[in-house]
């Protein structure tokens, strides 16, 4: 059994600006939709701590590979800082990679 089959995820519908989530990481990843379900997760995670401008303009990296489906070094970009707990940093990470 895949490891995201036991965890649950509860991601607010909106982000700080009325606009979805979602609507913000197509904004971004015009190919979000064909990204498996473990990154989408990962990618929703991400957007909420660290919002849109940010992940546009903090993580050129991290977009690249994502936008290349280099789910490796997708992964290895993915880490976040203080308050971000190590378990949901190892959480993306893993999300990536096993994609």
């Amino acid at each position: 059994m895949h490891f995201l089959m036991n965890i649950k995820i509860t991601i607010p519908n909106k982000a700080r600006n009325g606009v979805s989530f979602e609507s913000e990481l197509k904004m971004v990843f015009s190919d979000f939709y064909t990204y498996p379900s473990e990154v989408k997760l990962a990618l929703f995670d991400i957007i909420f701590n660290v919002g849109m401008t940010d992940l546009n303009n903090q993580w050129p990296v991290f977009k690249k590979a994502v936008k290349a489906k280099d789910w490796s070094t997708a992964a290895k970009e993915s880490n976040r800082k203080h308050p971000i707990s190590k378990e949901r940093n190892k959480y993306v990470s893993l999300a990536d990679s096993y994609a």
